[in-house]
């Protein structure tokens, strides 16, 4: 009997799970449906963009032109999907026909892409990157914003509500992704069979670029009935109530200790405290607009939002002295303009928190952002055109105050001026170069690197070491495939070799062995066990990286990426496939932090 009832609930327990698993197939199912019936151009726009990035997933990265094409492309196609998003919602709040207005809007907006591509990306530099970004915010924000574009009333609730099914959605596609990539890999394990590496960021951008998307859309409400019928989350209450704004309380009070510090020290910390308060700034922003509606029912809730706006301008107060200062020792600069721009703009969402406090209607503060991400990155006001203002004026000043400008523009190399002068001029002199044309400051000729300062203005460039990265430049080389045929005359082995994994790569053939140690950076050749031939990596990249020119990123003619060496008992040759590291302008020395090479050798009688 026993036996017969514990058969009979192993069977239900089963069929419950059947019951469950087909549940949420049919539920995901249903989900996907309804986001590609309401959104299908949006859907479509979503699909592309996951289509073009698997494919640039498994592009070479030495095909460096096609590569940026295809994320070009890929932008333009990411962009379209809040655009496509804004026309839907905006169309279905409006009464009457709709199909025809709606597809020209599809049209217009396929138009744009093909604009933009040309236009708005064509090149990947921080300029096009961060004017992307900033109306890429502009056209999320524009999501949240146009079913309340004529009325406020319930916009807190709408976007609670988004942010709760974002928040969920998100958090069950990580599941579902952790899932499918264990099963991958134990099938690997189990079964021996080789699973590709590549694949399992497909199957993350497949979770989270099309099924995740297609989930939340599903949430979306569709009218005002449905907008304004939301029960509060209870874990986004909990978090709120009991995880984050504790946590920012006590984040205040560390910053009111911090300013009385200054008061008994009277010493100006580092830059980093302006980007601190900034984060925090968003972080008390974003909670004191998604808890609006827990004030009636939380004292708490509504204590905080009656007080913390007030505390909060105090922070802000030492945050705007600290911009203030760097901005007037050395001028715009496009990250010190965002960071200001974005301290005006809490410092207003603040005031606006206190003055609409018995009120709480908060979508002007979204406006305001939106507006502002837009203006910042578009027309001469610009973040780019006041940072190369400033930075032009400050250089000019500089060379005026030194003499070291000629009548007809040239530089005259002067050695006895203060290093802190030369400081400012080397800073300027990299940021140009980094971000802009450096041709466009004056007496700067045609093909200058920061390496030609000494000849040029008569002292050596000075490179910030104030952070950790600050005085090394990046580098990356690439090799042209099939750019020209090399001679492999006089070698006997080739081997392949790459820097990446933290084991020993050793091939073997007889009683030969090439070996790279990742904890020296040396190459070396080995015969019956016996060292005949060992070179660090960082040396033999050094020749290459100095012929390229500093700032040198991207492709290389073959030979141009050939190191050669001969000892008493060996001669090697490395052709590399591609460098990076960094070069300590200091000491000019390289550091070679990945790399993929052919070693050719062959061993002397």
């Amino acid at each position: 009997m026993w036996l017969r009832t514990h058969h009979q609930n192993d069977q239900s327990v089963k069929e419950g799970v059947k019951m469950k698993v087909k549940d949420l197939g049919r539920q995901l199912l249903q989900r996907f449906a309804i986001s590609f019936r309401r959104f299908p151009v949006s859907m479509f726009m979503a699909a592309a963009t996951v289509t073009l990035l698997i494919v640039l997933n498994h592009v070479d990265y030495q095909q460096t032109q096609y590569r940026e094409i295809l994320e070009r492309v890929s932008m333009m196609t990411a962009i379209g999907f809040p655009m496509t998003l804004i026309i839907r919602l905006y169309r279905e709040d409006r009464s009457g026909p709709t199909r025809v207005p709606e597809w020209v809007a599809y049209g217009l907006v396929i138009v744009l892409q093909v604009v933009g591509f040309f236009l708005l990306v064509p090149e990947l530099g921080m300029i096009q990157v961060t004017r992307y970004t900033g109306y890429s915010l502009a056209l999320y924000l524009g999501f949240l914003m146009v079913p309340y574009v004529h009325d406020f009333e319930g916009f807190e609730i709408h976007v609670v509500r988004l942010f709760a099914a974002f928040f969920v959605t998100y958090l069950y596609s990580g599941i579902l992704y952790t899932g499918l990539a264990l099963m991958l890999g134990a099938i690997h394990i189990l079964f021996e069979i080789t699973i590709p590496s590549r694949l399992y960021f497909d199957i993350f951008l497949v979770v989270a670029g099309v099924v995740a998307p297609a989930v939340f859309l599903s949430e979306v409400p569709r009218n005002s009935e449905e907008k304004k019928s939301y029960d509060y989350s209870k874990v986004l209450r909990g978090v709120f109530l009991f995880i984050v704004m504790p946590l920012l309380v006590v984040y205040t009070l560390i910053l009111y200790a911090f300013f009385i510090r200054l008061l008994i020290t009277r010493q100006w910390p580092h830059n980093l405290v302006a980007h601190l308060v900034v984060w925090y700034g968003i972080a008390t922003a974003i909670t004191l607009f998604l808890s609006t509606p827990l004030r009636q029912k939380h004292p708490w809730a509504a204590l905080f939002a009656r007080w913390m706006p007030v505390v909060i301008l105090l922070p802000f107060g030492i945050m705007f002295t600290g911009i203030g200062i760097r901005i007037h020792a050395y001028g715009f600069t496009e990250p010190r303009f965002f960071l200001l721009l974005t301290g005006i703009w809490l410092t207003g969402a603040m005031l606006f928190f206190i003055w609409r406090f018995r009120e709480p209607k908060y979508l002007p503060i979204v406006a305001a952002l939106l507006v502002m991400a837009v203006l910042s990155v578009t027309g001469p006001w610009n973040a780019y055109s006041i940072s190369r203002w400033s930075q032009s004026n400050r250089y000019r000043q500089l060379l005026a105050n030194h003499q070291l400008l000629e009548t007809d523009g040239t530089i005259i190399p002067r050695q006895n001026i203060p290093e802190e002068d030369q400081r400012s001029i080397s800073s300027i002199l990299q940021y140009y170069l980094r971000y802009h044309d450096v041709n466009q400051l004056a007496g700067v000729p045609q093909g200058f690197e920061m390496r030609d300062m000494e000849s040029i203005y008569g002292f050596a460039a000075h490179y910030d070491t104030g952070i950790p990265w600050e005085g090394q430049e990046y580098v990356y080389l690439g090799r042209e495939e099939g750019s020209e045929l090399i001679s492999i005359e006089g070698y006997t082995h080739m081997t392949t070799l790459n820097t990446y994994g933290s084991q020993k790569t050793e091939i073997n053939e007889a009683e030969l062995q090439v070996k790279y140690h990742p904890e020296s950076r040396t190459i070396r050749i080995l015969n019956q066990s016996l060292i005949v031939y060992q070179q660090r990596l960082d040396e033999m990249a050094e020749s290459i990286i100095e012929a390229a020119g500093t700032g040198k990123m991207g492709p290389l003619p073959f030979g141009e990426m050939i190191f050669t060496d001969e000892t008493e008992t060996v001669k090697v040759m490395i052709a590399f496939r591609h460098i990076n590291g960094v070069v300590n302008r200091h000491s000019q020395k390289v550091e070679v932090e990945g790399a993929e090479m052919e070693v050719f050798f062959a061993l002397k009688p």
